[in-house]
Formats: structure tokens, C-alpha cells, sequence
């Protein structure tokens, strides 16, 4: 739904501007070198101009408040928000304006526009010849409005949003100011910026409610708790207006209402009279919005705010999943986005579903700083190497980050907190999910301000792969996979002391001979997979008339190598009589659950628990499993 557009050109003449700026400053330095009596305030008023005459020099003397402010009136403030005009002004030169996309450049116009009206009001005062006690009022007033409006504390974000047409999602950990940064944006001078809160109540009217038009703001609707009403009336009035002005039925707005909701599948089509809503279906009767799910009145609500915004805006809207099921949400915030392409939609979400539903998106990590209504932003633009629940979640904590495979209930994770507990430990699905995510957080160092390192199983990697990923600060674990490392020798007689003591002797030759009787074909067998796929993904083909003849080649070799490698595991499995050598290079998985047995443990969970046990509650014990696990994270 886009109207007759007009491509907004920069709003006023930046010398002009500048000439302003330079006037507040130098009156502001002047300012700022007096202290403020009764006789420098006469002087000064003179200095301007102002004819100061003898019958109101003794209202001079009931000014003492007046002076207090002019003396702690935040000068140095001023100039540095003058400061920072002028860079903005000087950027606007230097950047091409119409790079900008639309809306940015209706947020700057927007901006421009405020501050320089409230210039013209200070300058105005400077050429007044009204009284001089008026006067000096008049400037305190000016100066503290001047020292509000010129500032811009959240356009820093809005810097983010200058080229392109991308939507954005913004995440921050608790305590950020998420609401608080919402509540300034759509209170302040930002008249193309709509904010939809997380606390929307979508209500359409109240026991208490009196029949007044009230001349609200769209953002003042949305907040209200009976906004439905109110943006009902709205949709209503602005569709009159366009049958007013000739406007096709099937792009007025309350055409567009009932085409959105009925396309989205709920069965059921949505009905507006004058200032209420219902609902209806084929077989179900019609019902007052106020008696619809949760659900339904979100749904109104946002697709109302969304026609209602206004062209080339950008709209805020937090925690867009409320309420709302998957495909449900998908399907509704696709067709939102496609009724609005002027608009630049930004979610303020932690939920990864979704964030992964939205396509075209740039995330931007919200970081409060320790002063009041004061924030840092992070874009991060490019995420396609590195998980995005581990974005979401990794700025939640200031520690360094050990990524490893599984889930939070993995035997490595579980070990891992307890050995490292001054990392945050990030459990990730797979080996090259922690190589990628490891990189990945490395290489944007000064974005995330930590560092990452990866922890994955050997799964028979040869020494020159295990170096080449140290070099990335991936590191192997020396056994096959966690569960051989968990029941090697000094761990597993350290949880038998602790528990039933039996003789480890005799579990041990029942592990080697299960091994040499029934694992050996089982340790070949997962060899061969391992080792031959990572063959496959080391190769490298190129496209030419000789195709055929390089896969013969590196399918030759890739045979003659695996061969040979097989055999070579084979004769060492056939030497070994050593239960801790067979231990490091059997699947364990097969084997945690008999050595657990063997010390009168019910199962394999019961041993992993045990472990986790001992390592919270004995130092020493602690200390003895992470020298056995020899990586030096550091």
C-alpha cells in the first residue's frame, strides 16, 4: 500500500543552520565566563542591546533564583551538543544525501527541522527589545529547552538504518533499557518512528469510557488500553478521507484490514463499524473483538498500526512473536512487510524462531552504558558464520566463550562447566558448528569484546589437522570422544574409591576383552566413516574437460590411503593389551555403560552424574581431570 510519493529533499539550508549554531555558541561561551550578580546581569543584558531603564532595575534585586541557574546552567553540555551539530552538519555535506533511504532521511529531516525551529525561537530573542528582566528569563528557558532538543541520545541507532532496505532486529541482554529506549523514541522529536510495545493492551473500549475524540498521536494510541478503538476510528476517518479524494475501494485502509486478516488463514473474517471491531465466520457467529483470543486482537492491532503508519517510517515493534504461533507469525509479519515495503521494520526479540523467519534482516546488540538514557549499539550485519541462537545469546555474559558439540546436557558440557566455570560454556549441534562459531567470534574481536575457543572429540584426526585448528583456537580432545575420556583409568578409580570400591582389575579385563571379541569390527567400522568422509570434504575439484579424470584420481588415492590406514589401526588394535591405550580409540558410547555396570552403577547416566558430582565437590578432583584433559585455554 504505498500512496503518491514524494522523495523528501533536505528540509533547510545547512549554512543557515550553521550560522545559528555558531550564535548559541559564542553567546553560550560569553555565558558561561560570568558570574552571575545583579550588575553583570544589567551588564550583560546592555551588551545585547537591551535598553535597561532605572524602573526596572530593582526587579533586578528578585532575580536571585534566575542567577542560580544561569551560574549551574550545564555549559560545557551545550558545547559539546553544538559540537556534535556541527560533525552532523559536516557529514550531511560530505555524504551524498540522497544515498540515504527515504526513511532516514525523514528522520533527519525530522531532526533538522526541530532543532532548527528551536534556534529561530533562541535567535528571536537576541533581536527582542521586550524588557530585560523578561529577557534574561527567556534565555534560561530557551537555553534548558535548546540543551533537551539538541541532543539526540538514541541516534546512534538511527544511524544504523541510513542505507538500503533492510529490516532490523535488536536484542540486548536484561537491563539494557529496551523500554526505556522505546518510550524515549516515541516520545521525542522522532515523528517517522512508531513503537508498538511488548505491554500492548488490545482493547476497544472500557466500563469507564467517555465518547470524546481525543486529538491522540498514533504512538499515543497504540499505548493507550483501548487502542483498538482508537485505531479503528483512525482506519475509519482515513478511509472516508480517500473515497473523498477519489481513491480506489481496494487500497483505502479498511479494505486493506479486511484483506490482511482474512488472508492469513484463521477462518474467520474481521468486521469494523464506526469505532469497534468484530469478528465472523462461515460457521461462526459474529462476536465483539474484546471477546477474541489474545491472538486475534494482536493480529488487528498490528496490522492497523502497520497501515496507519505513516510513509517512509520506521516502525518499532517489541516482541513481535506475543501471542502468536509459528507458521501463524511467519505469515502475518511477511504479509505486514510486503503491504509496507516504505517502511523500515525493526523487532526488539530474543525469540530465534523468529528472528530466523525474517528475511533481509540486520541484527543490532543493544548495550546500556552506565549513564541514564544513554546506549551503545552494535550492528552485526553479516551472521552467516556464526550460529544465530549463539549471537542471541552470547552477549549475555562478559566471559570468553568455550564452544563444544552436543547440548546442555552433553557429557562435555556438563565437564566443562564444571572444570571452566570462568567461561561460558556454548554447546553447539556439531564439530564444524564450533570450528565456524569459534572463527567467527574471533574475527569480529571488537564487536563482541571476548574471546572464543572450541573444544571438539578426535574422531581419529590425524596430528596435522589437530594443529592446523590450534592455530584457530580449536582444540581435540585426546580421546576418540568424551565418553572414552570420562572412564579412563585415573577418572574411573577415582569414582569407584568414591562409591562401591570394587576391584578394578577384573572390570578392566572384561572392557579389553569385550574390545578384542566383539569391538574390533565396530572401532574399523566408525574409522572408516570418519576418516573417508573427511577425505571427501578435503577434496577439491575443479570444472573442466578433464572432470573425469580428476575424480578417478583422487578416488585412487583416497582408496589406496584408507587401506592403508584401516589395516594400520587394525595391526595396533590386534597389539594392544593396554586398557587405557584401547580405551582412546574405541566408540565408547559402547563401552561407558559396561564400565559402569562393572562398579555397580545402575547405568552410563548414573556414572556422568557421579562425575559431575565429585568435580563440584572436591577440588582436587577438579584440578586432577583438567590436567588429564591437558588444553591450556589461555
Amino acid at each position: 500500500m504505498l500512496r503518491g510519493k514524494i522523495t523528501p529533499a533536505l528540509c533547510i539550508n545547512l549554512d543557515e543552520y550553521e550560522i545559528k549554531l555558531e550564535q548559541l555558541n559564542i553567546l553560550t561561551q560569553k555565558m558561561s565566563s560570568i558570574d552571575w550578580t545583579i550588575d553583570s546581569a544589567i551588564q550583560f543584558c546592555r551588551d545585547q542591546g537591551m535598553q535597561v531603564e532605572d524602573c526596572i532595575l530593582p526587579k533586578f534585586a528578585t532575580l536571585q533564583s534566575l542567577y542560580d541557574d544561569l551560574n549551574t546552567f550545564k555549559y560545557k553540555d551545550m558545547e559539546d551538543i553544538i559540537s556534535i551539530c556541527k560533525q552532523q552538519i559536516e557529514t550531511l555535506r560530505r555524504e551524498k544525501y540522497d544515498s540515504y533511504n527515504d526513511p532516514y532521511k525523514n528522520h533527519i529531516n525530522n531532526i533538522l527541522l526541530e532543532k532548527n525551529k528551536q534556534l529561530d525561537a533562541f535567535v528571536a530573542i537576541l533581536v527582542d527589545t521586550k524588557r530585560s528582566d523578561n529577557y534574561l528569563r527567556s534565555i534560561v528557558s530557551q537555553l534548558l529547552q535548546l540543551l533537551k532538543g539538541l541532543a539526540s541520545n538514541v541516534d546512534d541507532l538511527f544511524e544504523h538504518f541510513k542505507y538500503g532496505n533492510k529490516h532490523y532486529v535488536i536484542f540486548g541482554k536484561n537491563g539494557a533499557g529496551k523500554t526505556t529506549l522505546l518510550r524515549q523514541i516515541s516520545e521525542t522529536i522522532f515523528q517517522n518512528a512508531i513503537v508498538l510495545p511488548a505491554d500492548r493492551i488490545a482493547m476497544q473500549s472500557s466500563s469507564n469510557y467517555v465518547g470524546i475524540y481525543t486529538n491522540y498521536t498514533l504512538n499515543e494510541m497504540l499505548k493507550d488500553k483501548i487502542s483498538l478503538m482508537y485505531l479503528t476510528r483512525e482506519i475509519n476517518k482515513r478511509t472516508l478521507d480517500s473515497y473523498d479524494t477519489g481513491t480506489n475501494k481496494n487500497n483505502v485502509l479498511r479494505t486493506r484490514l479486511y484483506e490482511i486478516f482474512s488472508s492469513l488463514g484463521l477462518d474467520r473474517d474481521i468486521i469494523a463499524d464506526k469505532e469497534s471491531l468484530f469478528l465472523k465466520g462461515d460457521q461462526i457467529a459474529q462476536y465483539s473483538m474484546n471477546d477474541a483470543s489474545d491472538g486475534e486482537k494482536n493480529i488487528a492491532y498490528l496490522i492497523m498500526a502497520t497501515l496507519l503508519a505513516p510513509d517512509d517510517s520506521f516502525i518499532f515493534i517489541d516482541e513481535p512473536e506475543r501471542h502468536l504461533n509459528g507458521a501463524l507469525m511467519r505469515n502475518l509479519f511477511d504479509k505486514l512487510e510486503a503491504e509496507r515495503p516504505d517502511l523500515r521494520f525493526v523487532y526488539l526479540t530474543h525469540n530465534i524462531d523468529f528472528v530466523e523467519s525474517r528475511k533481509n534482516v540486520a541484527l543490532i546488540y543493544l548495550e546500556k552504558s552506565k549513564a541514564y538514557k544513554k546506549w551503545k549499539f552494535k550492528k552485526i550485519e553479516d551472521y552467516s558464520d556464526i550460529s544465530l541462537d549463539v549471537i542471541l545469546g552470547i552477549e549475555g555474559t562478559k566471559k570468553d566463550i568455550i564452544f563444544c558439540e552436543g547440548t546442555r546436557s552433553s557429557i562435555d558440557c556438563k565437564v566443562l562447566e564444571c572444570l571452566f566455570p570462568e567461561y561460558d560454556i556454548q554447546p553447539v549441534n556439531s564439530c564444524e558448528q564450533v570450528k565456524l562459531n569459534t572463527k567467527g567470534i574471533n574475527g569480529k574481536e571488537p564487536l563482541f569484546r571476548r574471546k572464543a575457543f572450541g573444544l571438539i572429540d578426535n574422531d581419529y584426526m590425524q596430528e596435522k589437522e589437530i594443529n592446523s585448528l590450534r592455530d584457530d583456537h580449536v582444540f581435540a580432545i585426546g580421546y576418540n570422544e568424551w565418553e572414552n575420556f570420562i572412564i579412563r583409568s585415573e577418572i574411573l578409580e577415582n569414582i569407584n574409591k568414591t562409591h562401591l570400591n570394587k576391584d578394578l582389575s577384573k572390570v578392566k579385563s572384561e572392557v579389553i576383552e569385550h574390545i578384542k571379541k566383539h569391538g574390533k569390527n565396530a572401532i574399523l567400522s566408525d574409522f572408516i566413516t570418519k576418516r573417508y568422509t573427511k577425505m571427501l570434504y578435503a577434496t577439491k575439484l575443479s570444472y573442466s574437460s578433464k572432470l573425469e579424470e580428476q575424480i578417478d584420481a583422487i578416488n585412487s588415492k583416497n582408496k589406496t590411503d584408507i587401506i592403508a590406514e584401516v589395516q594400520e589401526l587394525s595391526d595396533k588394535i590386534d597389539l594392544l593389551t593396554d586398557y587405557d591405550q584401547l580405551v582412546s580409540i574405541v566408540p565408547a558410547k559402547m563401552l561407558l555403560k559396561m564400565v559402569a555396570q562393572g562398579i555397580g552403577l545402575a547405568s552410563d547416566d548414573d556414572y556422568v552424574d557421579l562425575l559431575v558430582k565429585h568435580l563440584k565437590q572436591d577440588g582436587g578432583f577438579n584440578t586432577l581431570v583438567k590436567v588429564l584433559l591437558n588444553i591450556n585455554f589461555s
